[in-house]
């Protein structure tokens, strides 16, 4: 087949959707595929630019389009493109925050359906609408009220084949307002690096002599860090362990909040944004992994599978009343721990590794069956 996906930026290790993107495009590679990539609103190139990634199974075509042009303008630039390659599938990986710097692409639902007319389409919902979150306030209700309106004509106007997200709570959502939602599994954003593959990790807590945590990506707010860091202070000092924590990536606001906790106590690593095979070769290097991403959302984070992917136990840090209306219970994966205040020495002393869960072929085959299916 020839598939053609649609994103906002395609900056590797600069933007979540962009890296999901180029990891699923090239395993399609694995199946002879013939795979376009088109970036339609790329803050990191500042004129049309085209790229080719090639490697030993086949390659990748990408247009990247600069954010500055309209999005009348790009998505005149997409149709003529998408009519040259004739494709059997378009896909558009949206996050509306991709299209708008506000969230609100006003008049993308027509534009874009103008592009893909004629054509076979697939979405896949990465996030949704602001105002869902028991946090959020009147301001975020109203927003979250005109991008819904943006998604709802965004439906309207594609009239896609076939609609996914990556949460099984987010599919809910969505089956309030269109049908034929699917669950597409998510798979780690951070490949393994082949050294680290078969590395053996100990995992029983009497026998490791220090603690050492890693927190890697997007930090939710409302995660309990001071409690956490409180009991984990007693814990330590009852059965002699040095603890270290390193934080990885684009952390975001809130990176302040948990340095300052943790620094009060313990040592404390910052080491930002770095390259796939650094943050693999970190995350290889650390005992214990900590997701802070609200627990009924955690299979939309790539973050959290990239843990997984690197055999460490997940212990999950976050509020557990984050969403204010009904939440589907998360299937957990074996190795995943859920921490709530007073259970943290439970957790600790009943580790156990996480299975081997091959999640980016297994979303491949998915992803490929639902096409062929539709």
């Amino acid at each position: 087949m020839k598939i053609v996906f649609v994103c906002g930026s395609v900056e590797r290790g600069c933007d979540g959707v962009g890296d999901y993107t180029r990891r699923l495009a090239h395993s399609l590679l694995y199946d002879r595929h013939e795979i376009f990539i088109i970036a339609m609103r790329d803050s990191y190139v500042n004129e049309q630019q085209r790229e080719i990634i090639e490697s030993e199974i086949g390659k990748i075509k990408i247009l990247r389009l600069p954010k500055s042009i309209s999005l009348k303008e790009s998505s005149l630039i997409i149709k003529k493109e998408i009519n040259e390659i004739n494709p059997d599938w378009v896909s558009l990986q949206f996050v509306i925050f991709s299209f708008h710097n506000k969230g609100l692409p006003f008049g993308i639902g027509p534009l874009l359906g103008n592009s893909f007319n004629g054509h076979n389409v697939q979405i896949m919902f990465h996030e949704l609408w602001l105002g869902i979150g028991k946090f959020e306030n009147i301001k975020y209700t109203i927003w979250g009220f005109f991008q819904k309106r943006i998604i709802l004509s965004l439906l309207s106007n594609i009239k896609p084949r076939l609609i996914h997200s990556n949460s099984s709570w987010y599919a809910n959502q969505l089956r309030k307002i269109t049908k034929y939602v699917s669950v597409l599994p998510l798979f780690s954003n951070i490949p393994l690096v082949s050294e680290y593959a078969n590395k053996t990790k100990e995992i029983n807590f009497s026998k490791i002599k220090s603690l050492n945590f890693v927190l890697f990506g997007h930090i939710s707010l409302h995660a309990p860090v001071e409690d956490f860091v409180n009991e984990l202070s007693l814990i330590s000092k009852c059965h002699h362990k040095d603890v270290v924590i390193t934080f990885l990536g684009n952390n975001n606001s809130d990176l302040q909040r948990w340095t300052s906790v943790w620094s009060s106590t313990f040592k404390v690593n910052i080491m930002g944004h770095q390259s796939e095979s650094n943050i693999s070769k970190y995350l290889s290097q650390a005992d214990i992994g900590i997701s802070t991403t609200p627990y009924a959302l955690l299979d939309k984070s790539g973050s959290f599978y990239a843990l997984l992917d690197h055999a460490l136990p997940v212990i999950n840090v976050s509020d557990l009343n984050d969403l204010k209306k009904e939440r589907l219970d998360f299937l957990a994966p074996k190795g995943l721990f859920q921490y709530t205040i007073g259970n943290l020495e439970e957790i600790l002393m009943n580790l156990e590794l996480p299975e081997k869960l091959n999640q980016l072929n297994n979303t491949r085959d998915r992803f490929l069956d639902d096409l062929k299916s539709s």
